[in-house]
């Protein structure tokens, strides 16, 4: 379902299946094959469809609108091929060089959804102002990772809120929180609440400031205020790390509140095996 173009207040609702099981994978740079996309969507609804099969990314909805909304309530992705992507709502466009245009202030708002994705389950504060998932359960096959927090993002990033979420099984060494953030602005005052893993993740924290080809702003940002509320993984993660770029690049005022690792409160990094480099500051780990 191809939306192309300027699209204003559109709904797809229903119990019905939208299956793209006839598309062939492709990598994304050689163009999109999704369940469902949107060029220039503004005020989007999708409720209660499932879709499955898609070539690469699953939902892709992007807005050239300033203050749009996107609302995807009680949605199932199940999608298996490489990059399948769940929920996508990025700042740029998915080309080789992207292109830097969304609006600004834009809302993103998920519930009650299932989410199966060899890629990204959901891209959170890429240039997405405001958003907020709960009440969701997610399917993770292992090209990357759970709760992505940025690839990049142009436009400013006020607030996120993801909680009541069940990770219920998860593959690879990606994170299951992961941001590989290559923009200039700050993502800041993000949370995660009661958020619960299945089995082991090999890396359940993964944040990063660093250039990659997916970003083309110059500069770099920063990342500051992000809290974890009682967060439980069920088994091991050995390969947990907080890196910051420079001293003007830094990753900031992290907080681990009753963080529970393998049966464990987890009060130090060394309980969690977490590796910070120099330019990470204000890491806290608070009991319950």
């Amino acid at each position: 379902m191809y939306g192309k173009g300027n699209l204003e207040n559109v709904t797809i609702k229903g119990r019905g299946i939208i299956d793209s099981g006839h598309q062939q994978w492709q990598l994304p740079t050689k163009g999109l094959l999704s369940n469902i996309i949107f060029e220039d969507g503004r005020n989007i609804q999708i409720e209660g469809i499932t879709c499955i099969g898609a070539g690469n990314f699953q939902l892709k909805i992007q807005s050239k609108s300033d203050s749009s909304l996107f609302h995807i309530k009680n949605v199932k992705l199940i999608g298996w091929n490489n990059n399948t992507d769940g929920i996508h709502v990025s700042d740029m466009d998915w080309k080789d060089h992207p292109i830097v245009g969304n609006g600004k202030r834009i809302r993103l708002k998920v519930e009650d959804c299932f989410i199966r994705a060899n890629d990204d389950a959901i891209l959170l504060c890429d240039g997405v102002a405001y958003s907020e998932m709960k009440n969701c359960v997610i399917w993770y096959d292992g090209g990357g990772a759970s709760f992505c927090l940025s690839w990049g993002g142009h436009n400013k990033v006020d607030s996120c809120l993801v909680s009541h979420c069940y990770v219920i099984h998860k593959e690879g060494k990606n994170p299951v929180f992961r941001a590989n953030h290559a923009g200039e602005v700050i993502l800041q005052n993000i949370r995660f609440e009661n958020i619960y893993i299945e089995g082991d993740a090999y890396t359940l924290i993964g944040l990063r400031i660093l250039h990659h080809r997916y970003d083309p702003d110059p500069g770099l940002g920063s990342i500051r205020n992000i809290t974890f509320r009682n967060i439980f993984l069920e088994g091991k993660a050995t390969q947990n790390f907080i890196e910051g770029f420079d001293a003007d690049h830094q990753i900031m005022d992290i907080t681990f509140y009753n963080l529970n690792i393998n049966g464990k409160q987890i009060r130090n990094e060394s309980n969690m095996d977490l590796k910070l480099n120099p330019f990470v500051g204000d890491v806290k780990f608070i009991g319950q």
